[in-house]
């Protein structure tokens, strides 16, 4: 199977899963893939290659993800508001609740476990 179907496929079960523990935490689901914003996409790719590189755990999963909004113009929030790009989890990853740090050890865990289906890793 290609690579990039592989990566895909990748993608969206981070995604369901990171919405599993949001859901078990709580809190509102995210949009389903097909329905989610592609910046939105485009942070779970870049963290999923980020993940299929290499040497990647959830403390650099948290890293990468607050790296990549605060390029995108996101600040540290009270609440999570898409239009105004807060967010309140943009806070170290040693200050993060336990529940937050799942998610990023979901993604890591994800990734581990598909990466053989990818061709040539």
């Amino acid at each position: 199977m290609n690579n990039n179907i592989i990566r895909d496929m990748i993608a969206i079960a981070v995604h369901e899963a990171v919405n599993a523990v949001r859901l078990g935490l709580g809190q509102e689901a995210l949009r389903a893939w097909t329905d989610a914003p592609q910046w939105q996409k485009d942070s779970t790719y870049d963290n999923v290659d980020k993940a299929l590189a290499g040497n990647f755990g959830p403390r650099d999963s948290h890293e990468a993800w607050m790296e990549e909004k605060h390029e995108n113009g996101w600040r540290l929030g009270e609440t999570k508001d898409e239009n105004a790009k807060t967010h309140p989890m943009l806070i170290p990853y040693d200050d993060l609740p336990e529940g937050e740090r799942a998610k990023d050890l979901v993604v890591v865990r994800v990734v581990e476990a598909l990466r053989p289906f990818r061709s040539g890793d």
